[in-house]
């Protein structure tokens, strides 16, 4: 995918909107249930070491994503479609 909203043909049609959209989140990491041998190796680690597995990890993501709103002339009320970066449209209709 292109890292460009600019590049989606949604860009300069009039029926949508194009974004490059960024978000961040923390996570908490998943505890799974330990065997035998991950037993006996969580007793003999620290404390600090225990709690550093437990901190939260910072997950990035960017997507580029169209909104478009155009709609048949024979429907009056529909909800925009939402799709990623556009290369082909057949509704195409450049801004004026």
């Amino acid at each position: 995918m292109s890292e460009h909203a600019k590049e989606s043909l949604c860009w300069t049609c009039k029926h949508g909107v194009c974004i490059k959209e960024a978000s961040k989140e923390l996570i908490m990491p998943l505890l799974e249930s330990p065997g035998p041998q991950e037993v006996q190796e969580a007793w003999q680690r620290t404390e600090e070491d225990k709690m550093s597995e437990l901190l939260p990890i910072d997950v990035e993501r960017e997507a580029i994503k169209a909104i478009c709103f155009w709609r048949p002339s024979h429907v009056s009320d529909a909800p925009p479609i939402l799709v990623a970066n556009v290369k082909e449209c057949s509704r195409f209709a450049p801004n004026e």
